[in-house]
């Protein structure tokens, strides 16, 4: 599986704040097509402190806000696993942030 995490606050009403997390397959936070981080070279696990990069390499901090929200999308496609899943959702949790998640079920 991979993810995509879309960002939110009160601050923020046009910009896209929309990123992957793709293992490719070590884990890499993209946008669009564009490799925003290679998290790990050497190991394609996903490990804590991940969301803390991306927030600091793309300087989401000014965008959060004090109630910062985050909707999770996964795909179930792709190299992630359950695991991987876990540990990016308490991770945003450590970051301070309301979390959705959709996990592609269809509803019928």
């Amino acid at each position: 599986m991979h993810f995509t995490v879309h960002f939110r606050s009160e601050k923020v009403y046009q910009q896209d704040l929309s990123y992957g997390l793709v293992f490719i397959p070590c884990p890499c936070w993209t946008k669009g097509n564009r490799i925003v981080i290679n998290l790990n070279r050497e190991n394609p696990h996903y490990q804590m402190g991940s969301v803390r990069k991306l927030i600091e390499k793309e300087r989401l901090d000014q965008w959060l806000g004090e109630q910062p929200q985050a909707i999770v999308l996964v795909h179930q496609i792709g190299h992630g696993t359950e695991k991987y899943k876990q540990k990016l959702l308490n991770d945003l949790d450590n970051e301070g942030f309301a979390v959705q998640v959709f996990d592609g079920t269809v509803a019928g």
